[in-house]
């Protein structure tokens, strides 16, 4: 038996056989084929019927430089003996194929391109994506057989565990990441217990593991003895979990009767079972970029709206705050096209990237005001931190409302906020109070560039601190500033849900916290022991 220590990001015990997950080994496992010469001849298929539209296309004018290019590196010398000869070598399905290369040429390049090679590289992704939307065979869904598995990996990405099917994941251990990543917060709402800051080994696979994520441990070949207790201990964290279930109808009051909210943080249409399961006052914080992951392009605004419509319908009449698409950083597909920049996490996301994609931001706008005659919905941007950038907010709002006041479309009128959640905007903060109605305080990033530290960065996992006494020192500046104007501010992130710091947090001012669905009823049966009459001990 082995026993490594890692770090947990997401809490619970996890008993089954090991899956070990590397990106692009499994992706190439999932399209491996035995009849190459099929696939080579569904490839020359293809090829004379995109050469068939690339010659229409020429002829008729449309769009005939690009088509041009796409017809040249069709019949360049290099291109179709590439794709035959991964499939004939690798046994690998021919859509595997085209999207290697594809990848495999804008990886090569990325960091030498020009005007020429941006304008090739374009033409290749073009010319690839023109073969896939003939294929068709491309699968976003991962898959690991029939039985769940404990994953192993190097790093686990929010758009990938967004592409498995939850199901069939027991747990994870990874090295990379921190406990307060995308992918671990995904983990976390998702309920799969998570340990990191372990290195993965090929020959664990298809072994017996258990992850316990109360003492940062992963067993490999575990004795039976250790088996079963590990199995009584998980029958009883699942008896304990029930019995929190008594505080699903009780109100959240401290023991001197001061009223608390809490609401949910969820990114799919799927966890608003949780949401409603464990009596949310509300959805505190949606995040709408996960609709915009997992898929070849823009979702259109009316697959938007008639999301945002089955979350209201599911939501009751209970309010719903909405993050407007927060794309970027580590979140992002090929479709968006985003530019690859030294240092993501402080680059061109959130708010800034839809005010430079106004058509994008527009739809989802136009989404939500639709839907808002189905329910209370809220709206919040993301990574402010100007008030110039909230005028041109103030101006694109105004005029997705005219729009659709023309089209004789109803809508409601919709609360705007602010997530307070890098120090710019806690620093001028009273200017901003003058243009919204209310904030959500966003500690993960806001702790980030307080204490300059990447939050997903392996190295920084242990110096990293979303309590550290700066982040609580600008998180008290934004609870005054609110209180003294009379507007609403919500808690978000992982100190929402960090019950050590809710007796802190209420004390300083806050009232309404938004937390992973399945920390609801843990943080509720913890207000209901504070009171407030009492000195801080």
């Amino acid at each position: 038996m082995e026993v490594l220590k890692g770090k947990t990001a997401s809490n619970g015990i996890a008993v089954g056989k090991i899956c070990y997950y590397q990106r692009d080994l499994w992706r190439k496992k999932q399209f491996r084929v035995i009849d190459t010469q099929g696939e080579v001849n569904k490839f020359i298929k293809a090829k004379g019927k995109v050469e068939k539209d690339l010659e229409e296309g020429i002829h008729k004018g449309i769009n005939k430089k690009n088509l041009s290019l796409e017809r040249k590196i069709l019949q360049g010398k290099s291109f179709v003996p590439s794709i035959i000869s991964m499939i004939e070598d690798e046994s690998v399905k021919v859509s595997f194929a085209l999207v290697t290369i594809r990848d495999q040429i804008k990886e090569n390049f990325q960091s030498k391109l020009d005007g020429k090679m941006e304008e090739f590289c374009l033409g290749v992704e073009s010319l690839i994506n023109r073969f896939l939307a003939i294929l068709g065979d491309i699968k976003h869904k991962i898959s690991f057989g029939n039985a769940p598995v404990i994953l192993v990996t190097n790093e686990i990405t929010a758009k990938e565990l967004l592409e498995m099917d939850r199901e069939k994941i027991l747990g994870i251990v990874s090295y990379s990441g921190s406990e307060i990543s995308h992918g671990a917060i995904i983990a976390k709402e998702f309920g799969i217990p998570t340990i990191i800051s372990i290195t993965p080994q090929p020959i664990w696979h298809g072994r017996l593991g258990i992850i316990d994520g109360n003492s940062d441990t992963f067993y490999i070949d575990p004795t039976e003895e250790l088996v079963r207790e590990f199995e009584i201990r998980k029958l009883n964290e699942r008896k304990e979990r029930e019995g929190l279930l008594v505080y699903r109808e009780v109100p959240t009051f401290t023991m001197d009767g001061t009223k608390i909210n809490i609401s949910a943080n969820i990114g799919n249409l799927e966890d608003v079972k949780s949401v409603n399961y464990y009596r949310s006052d509300g959805i505190g914080l949606f995040r709408s970029e996960f609709q915009y992951l997992g898929r070849d392009s823009y979702p259109r605004e009316s697959e938007l709206f008639q999301a945002y419509k089955q979350l209201a319908n599911a939501m009751s009449g209970k309010p719903i705050v909405i993050r407007t698409v927060d794309l970027g950083g580590d979140k992002k597909e090929d479709y968006l096209k985003i530019p690859k920049e030294e240092n993501p996490i402080m680059g061109n996301r959130g708010i800034r990237l839809c005010l430079d994609r106004k058509s994008m931001f527009k739809e989802q706008l136009r989404a939500i005001y639709r839907a808002s005659v189905y329910g209370d919905f809220s709206i919040v941007y993301p990574m402010i931190t100007s008030v110039e950038e909230l005028s041109q907010l103030e101006l694109i709002n105004k005029e997705v409302q005219e729009g659709l006041s023309r089209r004789g479309i109803e809508f409601k009128k919709i609360k705007i906020g602010v997530m307070v959640e890098t120090p710019a905007a806690a620093l001028i903060i009273d200017d901003i109070l003058d243009m919204v109605d209310f904030i959500s305080l966003g500690t993960n990033d806001l702790a980030q560039y307080t204490l300059a530290m990447d939050r997903q960065n392996p190295y920084l996992r242990y110096k990293y601190n979303y309590h550290h006494k700066a982040v609580m020192k600008l998180i008290k500046i934004v609870v005054e500033a609110t209180k003294k104007r009379n507007k609403d501010l919500c808690l978000c992130g992982e100190l929402a849900s960090d019950e050590k710091y809710t007796e802190e947090l209420i004390r300083i001012g806050i009232r309404n916290f938004s937390v992973v669905p399945s920390f609801i009823l843990t943080i509720r049966k913890r207000i209901l022991e504070i009171n407030l009459e009492e000195a801080t001990k």
